[in-house]
């Protein structure tokens, strides 16, 4: 008698969601040498400066002044770079938790809204100004980039920008010469 051949059409693997800002992501960040010496950002003025505010009901994160170049989108104020820096929650807490935080919101990332939010972030005095967005451009530098190369030439202001979130070449503004342009990774 013959065995039936079998097709398998398909496996599917177990599937494991996890927090990616989960309680090991200090140690991963480095932070616990600050934290044992009590640096925490007491007395700096970090802004971040997406195309939407910070989320104003998070219970973990203290927003000391907001800028708006066009009306917010209500439904949209998520973004997980402000919890990595400042997040109050003690189990998932941020890099600098003691920092002033600031939400500039751009509207979009059209370079008149981008360029009136980080205007309001220089003239705020702000220490850093974190940007988590970018476009590819074939590595070509935009208009963003020359702009930021010239706040921080000429005004000293610090930008903290993305390599890009689409996983491959450093996007705009992550190419201006003077943008600290950070990646990630998955510990």
């Amino acid at each position: 008698e013959r065995t039936p051949a079998f097709l398998i059409a398909h496996v599917y693997l177990e599937r494991f969601d996890r927090n990616d800002h989960n309680s090991s992501a200090n140690s991963t960040h480095r932070t616990t040498t600050p934290y044992a010496n009590g640096w925490r950002g007491a007395g700096i003025r970090v802004a971040m400066l997406e195309n939407n505010g910070i989320d104003p009901a998070c219970p973990h994160l203290s927003v000391s002044g907001w800028f708006s170049a066009a009306a917010p989108n209500p439904d949209n104020h998520i973004h997980g770079t402000s919890g990595c820096v400042a997040s109050r929650l003690a189990t998932r807490r941020g890099a600098s938790p003691d920092v002033s935080l600031f939400s500039a919101n751009a509207a979009s990332y059209g370079d008149a809204n981008v360029t009136a939010a980080a205007d309001w972030c220089a003239t705020s005095n702000m220490d850093a100004t974190n940007m988590s967005f970018g476009g590819d451009y074939n590595g070509v530098q935009q208009y963003l980039d020359r702009y930021f190369d010239y706040q921080a030439r000429f005004y000293w202001d610090s930008y903290v920008a993305s390599a890009g979130n689409g996983g491959g070449d450093v996007g705009s503004p992550g190419t201006a010469w003077n943008c600290i342009t950070v990646g990630s990774f998955n510990d």
